[in-house]
């Protein structure tokens, strides 16, 4: 019985670990750099806002796949960051802030610095290692689109 429980037991922590891998790992720029320190990778940033409805199908239909979460996992460490957070942030040396723009609308200087400032949602940015832009892709991607660019940027 002792080692039915502890069987049991195994079960249940492997089918946890295995649902937690299908699942993209998203880090906080912070631990961005940090992590970059120890072991450099390639980065995905998904730029994206509580409202947009493209943002969520991106996630539902395409990030929340577990082949392309796995892959992710592996190849690059991946930041999600809502474009209209008010916290300033600093990253690279550098350090952004939140510009209101009336309406109680505006958004956050970090992901303007990678697509010059034209902003479209979702956006997702791909970084070398040294954090410069490798290829931006603007708007919604399906699952099939995204595999590719994650195959072609992984290989550079």
């Amino acid at each position: 019985m002792k080692k039915l429980s502890y069987l049991l037991g195994f079960v249940l922590v492997s089918i946890g670990i295995q649902a937690q891998s299908n699942q993209i790992n998203w880090i906080s720029l912070e631990e961005l750099e940090i992590l970059q320190k120890k072991e450099p990778r390639k980065v995905i940033l998904d730029f994206y806002a509580d409202w947009c409805g493209w943002c969520k199908k991106m996630d539902k239909d395409v990030f929340s796949q577990p082949s392309i979460a796995s892959f992710i996992n592996t190849h690059f460490y991946a930041v999600k960051f809502d474009v209209e957070q008010k916290k300033n942030v600093t990253f690279n040396g550098k350090t952004f802030r939140y510009i209101a723009a009336g309406r109680g609308r505006g958004a956050h200087q970090f992901p303007s610095s990678f697509v010059r400032g034209r902003i479209s949602l979702p956006t997702t940015v791909f970084l070398n290692k040294d954090f410069s832009a490798i290829r931006n892709i603007r708007g919604y991607v399906n699952q099939n689109q995204m595999s590719q660019a994650l195959a072609a940027i992984s290989s550079l």
